[in-house]
């Protein structure tokens, strides 16, 4: 049975995050979009056709945000003001149901009991009139800084790696895209552990051995007429090129050394397959989309993971008599 779609109008307030002033728009944007610009701020009104409110509301934001995006690459920075008391979603195709049962309620944020419904909308009128209510909870977290206080205290011996990957982990952390929190918490990650340079053939066999398995596999090669010469210097190079020690077995090794007490949601470390899943995951996002929402909960962990990392580096730096950070099993990060 097909879904019967209505219409909505979805008004999402960007803010600018650097200053932007936007001019000179046009009447309608695609999909029949209004824009209204009002200084810093941007106001975007949705047209949606959707089953009900909470999936007008979010296909409404998806679009802005696509809209975000372009503005982006022209170095314009906006982000969704929640807070704008004009950021909204409403009916545009309601009729007023006179007689028979109360409607349901088209609840696009939040959750609302039955008896939510009845202080809110107690005649029933709200809801015959097809409008769209949304329950938002204005919540916050408290977090004691005496800690961090402490932390920052060190900031003068901070290594260019732990700078690198507090500056990642700060964007990511500052990012309302999920996504992109995602891959610049790998990055940071890979920062924090070090790329050992080392490669494979270097430490297996001698300059002599190595200059002839290139010989050998560059006659093998040549005897495959289709490949080019340009195609065979770069599989060689590729083999030449390959690291001593792979991604997840470093990642994994840098992370249960320096956590190795976790607790909660850390408890156990992390595995190599674990890794594994965070590295080939920010792959598929750069390469192919984002990544599946069955992987939420991994996607946390790695969060944790470098968060909590990031506090024990902070913590080592901390000022003590003659402290010095050292990576583990890597040696001394600073003169």
């Amino acid at each position: 049975m097909q879904t019967e779609l209505r219409g909505y109008m979805v008004t999402v307030v960007g803010k600018a995050i650097e200053g932007n002033r936007l001019s000179g728009s046009p009447d309608v944007l695609h999909l029949g979009i209004k824009l209204d610009l009002d200084e810093e701020k941007v106001l975007l009104h949705v047209p949606v056709q959707a089953s009900n409110g909470a999936a007008a509301l979010s296909t409404g934001r998806a679009i802005a945000e696509d809209f975000f995006r372009v503005l982006g690459a022209s170095h314009s920075a906006y982000i969704i003001d929640l807070h704008d008391e004009r950021d909204q979603i409403t009916r545009t195709d309601a009729v007023y149901v006179q007689g028979g049962p109360v409607p349901e309620a088209d609840v696009a944020e939040g959750a609302v009991s039955e008896e939510g419904l009845q202080w809110l909308d107690p005649e029933g009128d709200a809801r015959r009139a097809g409008k769209v209510i949304r329950i938002r909870a204005a919540g916050f977290v408290t977090h004691p800084v005496t800690v961090d206080a402490q932390r920052f205290s060190g900031r003068e011996h901070w290594s260019p790696r732990l700078r690198a990957g507090l500056s990642l982990y700060w964007a990511a952390q500052c990012s309302v895209d999920h996504q992109v929190r995602f891959v610049l918490g790998v990055a940071a990650l890979e920062v924090l552990a070090e790329r050992n340079s080392e490669k494979l053939l270097a430490i297996r066999l001698p300059n002599a051995r190595r200059k002839a398995l290139r010989r050998s596999l560059e006659a093998t090669l040549r005897s495959y007429e289709e490949l080019t010469s340009s195609d065979i210097d770069r599989l060689l190079q590729r083999l030449l090129d390959t690291q001593a020690f792979g991604a997840a077995p470093r990642l994994a090794l840098y992370l249960n050394r320096l956590i190795p007490d976790g607790t909660g949601d850390l408890a156990g470390g992390v595995t190599e397959d674990e890794i594994r899943s965070w590295t080939q995951g920010r792959g598929s996002y750069l390469h192919a989309g984002p990544p599946s929402q069955s992987d939420v909960a991994s996607l946390n962990r790695l969060n944790l993971f470098v968060g909590e990392a990031l506090r024990r580096e902070l913590d080592r730096v901390v000022p003590r008599s003659n402290d010095r950070e050292t990576d583990p099993g890597s040696g001394s990060d600073r003169p």
